[in-house]
């Protein structure tokens, strides 16, 4: 009780990301939020919509917690209106939280709702210069809408994104550059040059496991797509490999779908029952 906000927010970080302590993690983001009052100036404002954004972490990455996970985004999200600050961030991870739950139900709605969170990131980020939040949104967007056969529905994004230059990580922009084209070149089944793409991207994301990670999955579904199943799923288990060595929660649950999916279609039922993940009882309104 005696640190300051700034300093358990730091804390509380550590502890969720690094440390995986999410109970000690929890403890810290709560003094934070329990710290509001109706006089705060700008700054105890941020600290406590943070710390509403560090609950939301916890409850959706460690404890699978839907509804405490976006009673407290929406929390942040009102101070953000607020404070005009942050906006860009809470519409990123609102539609993260909708993405996730919708690659698990398999459910089309979810994942159009998780597209128009990251548009509104994508636009937030721009109208605030907030370029980092922009550049994850739209990293988001070309994977998602792809995912919905609905690449060119971007194409407005996708004309800012590929203009603007000097104020996004150049690592960043080639990888999403380079994302984009080889899921064009899959929609148009080019598969050669979207293996190529997606290879290439497996050579220089290698000390990026988040980027290596995506760039795995991608190269499966090209194989998927002409019917080398076999070949997904080894593109599949080398992105279980990663998730699993970095209990990357989500990451783990999107692969071991994706697995039941293609052991399903060489016929080795008894492994895809293995991987098929349990539904959520949980639900977002």
């Amino acid at each position: 009780m005696k640190y300051s906000s700034e300093q358990l927010l730091k804390m509380g970080n550590e502890y969720a990301e690094k440390i995986k302590l999410a109970d000690s993690a929890l403890v810290c983001f709560s003094i934070v939020v329990n710290r509001a009052k109706d006089d705060m100036t700008v700054d105890e404002k941020k600290d406590v919509m943070s710390g509403y954004i560090g609950r939301w972490y916890v409850y959706f990455f460690e404890y699978f917690d839907y509804e405490k996970s976006y009673s407290n985004l929406l929390q942040a999200k009102h101070i953000a209106e607020e404070i005009g600050q942050g906006l860009a961030r809470i519409n990123l991870n609102f539609g993260c939280m909708y993405q996730m739950m919708a690659e698990q139900s398999s459910n089309i709605q979810l994942k159009e709702k998780a597209l128009s969170y990251y548009r509104k990131a994508f636009e937030v980020g721009v109208e605030t210069k907030d370029f980092k939040s922009l550049d994850m949104a739209f990293s988001n967007m070309i994977f998602l809408s792809s995912d919905l056969g609905k690449l060119n529905s971007i194409q407005k994004e996708w004309t800012y994104y590929n203009k603007i230059d000097g104020v996004i990580d150049d690592f960043n922009r080639k990888y999403n550059i380079d994302m984009y084209y080889g899921l064009k070149s899959l929609e148009e089944r080019k598969y050669t040059d979207a293996i190529r793409l997606f290879t290439k991207q497996q050579q220089y994301a290698n000390n990026d496991i988040r980027y290596l990670y995506v760039s795995y999955i991608n190269t499966a579904k090209v194989f998927a797509a002409m019917g080398r199943y076999k070949d997904a799923i080894n593109e599949t288990k080398k992105a279980e490999k990663i998730a699993v060595e970095q209990d990357m929660k989500d990451a783990k649950l999107d692969v071991f779908r994706l697995l039941a999916e293609y052991y399903a279609k060489i016929g080795e039922t008894y492994i895809t029952e293995h991987y098929c993940p349990k539904k959520f009882s949980h639900r977002v309104n």
